[in-house]
């Protein structure tokens, strides 16, 4: 089958809709499908690029800048985000079209509703080419860079959501990655059938068998049972709740936090460690290699995570597989793969003495740890990737088989939607 993946988020940058498209893309390939990926550019240099032996198309891509708030001492507001770059397709829609047509897909699949998924969503539109797309949106993971009122965010969240339904509503079949996320697309009034497909997990990766001591060496962390946290350094991940938790754990707990990765947050979150004198039980280990992930899943003996707009979390699949009980906020869909007190613990974001209670709780009893590690390797075994991409060849036959033409609409139907979408109601 000939795919075309269209996301406004790919290689290089580091989030969880951008790691899902690769691995989607990747293990399509591998199952024999011809795949090709639409996204913004590594860098200003458009053009095509290959990353994990997946061929992609890089349309023109701008960095973007996020808003950091007025302080005294802060030199300029505005920083780049280092994790996202914006392409706005509309600028490429005749090379765009031209790819397409050239690649013959028989099917597209857009990974959101933005600038690249709405181009390819058009193209499809005036070929008659089948189209499919996953829905990994929460205007909670964007929505607080702007810095806008609660009252206007409000406000634009729905107007965003209504343009994602004017969307995915014509679609040829839709699919999500949770129950939860299937539930906030039911409760905006979204009127389609929803597939639940698991973003899924590589067995050979991420298994307990793994091994990784001398990332010990390599981040200077000392001999002692690991709780770690793997993924974006970002204001939406709430470390900051996770270490002041952590200064209040029980002092003769033996527990050593480690917290890969980076972003916008790191420097802050160094710092607070200092002021909450804790900087000797936090190692910060920064980037870490891909090859090298799955191993520092390897050494730790538990993992957290405080992040409250996760419709699945890839990271919290990594750590089940891994065989790790799992720490988690009681927010969105973490409650789908930590089952409270089975394979791990449930908070409150809002309690960090709930969350040092637990975390003493977990290091302080081997039995229980080994207990709930046995209880999260049962309950990933659904997410198996193999399983995943059955699931999407099903739903891309449907939306093959089922395809029925969009007729064209008028002129004045065009002007009356225009005009439609900026009413958030």
């Amino acid at each position: 089958m000939k795919i075309i993946i269209g996301s406004d988020t790919y290689y290089p940058h580091i989030n969880g809709a951008s790691y899902l498209t690769q691995r989607l893309a990747y293990y399509l390939k591998k199952n024999g499908h011809d795949v090709l990926v639409i996204a913004p550019s590594p860098n200003l240099n458009r053009g095509f690029f290959e990353h994990n032996d997946v061929r992609a198309y890089g349309l023109l891509s701008l960095p973007i800048f996020i808003y950091k708030g007025f302080s005294p001492r802060a030199t300029f507001p505005v920083a780049r985000y280092k994790n996202f770059r914006l392409s706005p397709s509309m600028i490429e829609d005749r090379k765009l079209e031209t790819i397409v047509q050239t690649f013959n897909p028989d099917v597209i699949h857009i990974m959101n509703h933005f600038f690249i998924g709405r181009s390819l969503f058009n193209i499809a539109q005036k070929h008659d080419i089948p189209i499919v797309g996953t829905s990994t949106f929460m205007p909670e993971n964007f929505m607080h860079y702007s810095h806008l009122p609660d009252q206007l965010q409000q406000f634009a969240a729905r107007w965003v959501w209504k343009d994602f339904r004017r969307i995915y509503e014509q679609l040829d079949a839709v699919s999500t990655l949770t129950h939860r996320a299937a539930t906030l697309m039911d409760q905006i009034g979204f009127d389609k059938e929803v597939f639940i497909i698991s973003s899924g997990i590589d067995f050979e990766t991420f298994n307990p068998d793994n091994k990784g001591e001398y990332l010990k060496e390599r981040y200077g962390i000392p001999d002692r049972p690991i709780l770690l946290y793997l993924g974006r350094l970002d204001k939406e991940k709430h470390l900051d709740v996770l270490l002041k938790a952590f200064s209040k754990v029980d002092s003769q707990t033996p527990v050593h936090f480690v917290i890969a990765g980076t972003g916008q947050e790191k420097e802050q979150l160094k710092l607070l460690t200092h002021r909450l004198k804790i900087s000797d039980q936090v190692t910060f280990t920064d980037f870490v290699p891909d090859e090298d992930v799955a191993n520092l899943y390897a050494i730790a003996d538990a993992f957290i995570i405080a992040s409250t707009a996760e419709l699945q979390s890839i990271v919290t699949l990594q750590a089940l597989a891994s065989g790790l009980p799992v720490i988690g906020a009681d927010s969105v869909a973490l409650p789908e793969l930590v089952h409270d007190q089975e394979n791990g613990y449930l908070f409150d974001p809002n309690d960090p003495k709930q969350i040092a209670q637990q975390i003493t709780n977990l290091f302080s009893d081997d039995i229980l740890r080994q207990s709930m590690s046995e209880k999260s390797l049962e309950i990933i075994k659904k997410h198996d990737i193999n399983h995943v991409i059955e699931q999407y060849n099903q739903m891309y036959s449907n939306a093959i088989t089922t395809h029925v033409p969009i007729e064209k609409p008028s002129r004045l139907e065009r002007v009356t939607k225009t005009v439609s979408r900026f009413n958030p109601l």
